[in-house]
């Protein structure tokens, strides 16, 4: 079964694909589309550190799973 390739690009502040077209030059590499180009700096910088506050948040918590199933299975393991 082949890799699913995905059209367009990758906006990291909405969190959606887009059409190539919805990209600037500098949006391209940054992964930022027009739309949130367009606005302020401030702004767009404190959508970038919630999205990753979100990102930091659910990685923590799936880590923090990991690791109370460690434990309980070295307590099983010790029983």
């Amino acid at each position: 079964m082949k890799k699913r390739k995905y059209q367009g690009h990758y906006c990291k502040i909405c969190g959606r694909r887009k059409s190539n077209e919805k990209f600037s030059g500098s949006g391209y590499t940054a992964h930022i589309c027009r739309d949130y180009a367009k606005l302020p700096k401030e702004k767009r910088d404190d959508m970038q550190t919630i999205v990753e506050d979100k990102v930091n948040l659910t990685t923590h918590r799936i880590i923090s799973r990991f690791i109370e199933e460690a434990y309980t299975l070295r307590r099983i393991k010790d029983v």
